[in-house]
């Protein structure tokens, strides 16, 4: 089993995925979300101190962020794609306009 996961060969390399392999789903999926988190935040900021903004304003179309996406991808830069279908996510499903309701009269 261990040799499918293509762990390293250094067992102290192994501790953490050993670790989760043995824990109970829930704690493996809040493990997840909480390692996740943290490096989509390290990799939102290096992004943002190179330049890169704009995800939450009408000058960045979906599609050009399907396209990063895609070509993280492809890359294998699966951070950025995490963070990529985030912002699709959020475009989609957070912003007022998509909520807001026009008062009845």
């Amino acid at each position: 089993m261990l040799a499918r996961l293509n762990l390293k060969s250094k067992p102290d390399e192994n501790l953490v995925m050993e670790f989760i392999m043995k824990i109970p789903s829930k704690i493996a999926d809040s493990t997840l979300v909480r390692f996740i988190e943290h490096e989509m935040h390290k990799k939102l900021k290096e992004k943002r101190d190179s330049g890169f903004s704009g995800w939450n304003t009408p000058q960045i179309e979906n599609k050009d962020l399907l396209i990063s996406l895609k070509r993280n991808l492809k890359r294998g830069d699966y951070i950025d794609v995490i963070n990529l279908a985030a912002m699709l996510h959020a475009r989609k499903n957070m912003f007022i306009e998509k909520h807001h309701t026009p008062d009845k009269e």
